[in-house]
């Protein structure tokens, strides 16, 4: 029963408007628009503002009665779990709801970038580079290597080949990392260059790309010395097993694999798909 409709309307709205004020959310819609153009993975999660000028009730209660069925639904259970006993709690709980068919969701990819494309735009604090490459979907079996891949460019113990450069003062920021959604994926580069305080400027963007492209180039020739990958690999692995220790890191690993549509041996078999990465 949609019985608030038009106070959580309201609410929505204001959320919306909050967002127009903030320039990294702004920074952040830019660079999804160009990421993945002509599909909704482009478009903001909160709508456009036409979108919440004149929603219908019906058509939100057409959406709840189509996709809000036992056939579209998952019920993720983790810890000490004696089945006979959950199993007669979730029948009398949910074995009420009426079955239906849930409809096929449109499956919509943003076309594949083919050669070099630059755009620009004056929206954040300070300027800021983004480098924009193809990726894979989530679960993809090239996934676990371009994660990896983009660790050796930067990660949280600022061994990459890019995080060096920040080290030395090149650049002021670079982080790597994989866009991967259900049907889509790109990798992204974000870069903040580096300031000359004497002649009050930032460095230009051809100049920090040209940095980016060397570091970029040496590890697409896997001239990166041994350590750093193995480095990497043991701290993806060390992360992955920590996150088995929180029952609720569990329960979204087995979210994501029920959303994705890849079966438990991918989640089960990580550590061993890691350790395969290699530089040859």
């Amino acid at each position: 029963v949609f019985r608030t409709f038009q106070t959580e309307l309201e609410t929505v709205y204001e959320e919306y408007n909050m967002y127009q004020d903030d320039r990294g959310n702004q920074l952040r819609n830019f660079v999804f628009e160009n990421a993945f153009s002509n599909s909704p993975y482009g478009r903001s999660i909160i709508g456009l503002g036409d979108h919440l000028k004149n929603p219908q009730i019906s058509k939100l209660i057409e959406f709840y009665n189509s996709w809000y069925v036992p056939e579209n639904m998952a019920l993720i259970l983790v810890g000490d779990i004696k089945t006979e006993e959950v199993a007669g709690l979730i029948n009398r709980k949910f074995g009420r709801l009426p079955a239906g068919n849930a409809p096929q969701s449109k499956v919509s990819r943003a076309s594949a970038f083919k050669g070099r494309k630059q755009v620009a735009a004056r929206i954040g604090q300070f300027p800021s580079l983004a480098l924009l490459y193809n990726g894979v979907p989530t679960g993809h079996e090239d996934g676990i290597a371009l994660d990896i891949a983009t660790s050796m460019l930067s990660n949280t113990n600022r061994t990459g080949l890019l995080d060096k450069l920040v080290l030395d003062g090149d650049i002021m920021m670079a982080v790597a990392s994989p866009l991967s959604f259900i049907n889509d994926g790109r990798i992204i580069i974000q870069v903040v260059p580096s300031y000359d305080y004497n002649q009050r400027r930032y460095e230009s963007h051809r100049m920090v790309e040209r940095l980016l492209s060397d570091q970029i180039a040496k590890l697409s020739k896997g001239e990166v010395e041994e350590w750093l990958l193995e480095s990497v690999k043991n701290n993806i692995i060390r992360n992955y097993l920590r996150s088995l220790e929180s029952p609720r890191q569990k329960a979204y690993m087995v979210q994501e694999a029920f959303v994705a549509g890849y079966g438990m041996d991918y989640v089960l078999d990580y550590v061993s798909k890691v350790q395969a990465v290699s530089m040859d």
